[in-house]
């Protein structure tokens, strides 16, 4: 396979958009910052799961209300007929959608592209604990 590989020169910036990054081609060889290490990244991933932990708690606690159910905002839809998994989906695919627009525009007017990405972390953990829970707690039936 060939690529066009890309350096910066000497002094010159690194791309700063998706779309700048988008149009050059980096060989499997070249590289252009420094790789983070294994340690590195299971630090990385400790760090991002606590800092998960307290943003889900806060979220949960302004979206549910005062109650114990973690999962009363998604129970909701089933008001007007959806499935709450179904409705959670839909906010997951939200999210999906605004990281897609990054990756197109290069920019997000309300919030970064790295909050984006936590949210899909958000919402997997609360499709996971709604598995969980139909799992533990219903013997068949629908969600």
């Amino acid at each position: 396979m060939d690529f066009e590989v890309f350096a910066p020169a000497p002094g010159e910036a690194l791309p700063s958009t998706p779309k700048e990054f988008a149009h050059k081609q980096i060989s499997a060889n070249e590289v252009v910052v420094e790789n983070m290490t294994k340690a590195e990244y299971q630090e990385f991933v400790r760090e991002t799961f606590d800092n998960m932990l307290a943003l889900i708690k806060r979220k949960n606690a302004d979206y549910t209300g005062p109650g114990d159910d973690p999962f009363a905002n998604f129970r909701r839809a089933s008001a007007v007929g959806v499935n709450p998994i179904n409705g959670l989906a839909v906010r997951f695919l939200d999210k999906v959608a605004r990281i897609e627009s990054f990756l197109q525009a290069g920019k997000l007017e309300n919030e970064s592209f790295e909050d984006a990405w936590l949210d899909v972390i958000g919402y997997a953990c609360l499709a996971l604990g709604m598995i969980k829970e139909r799992n533990d707690k219903i013997s068949g039936g629908e969600w």
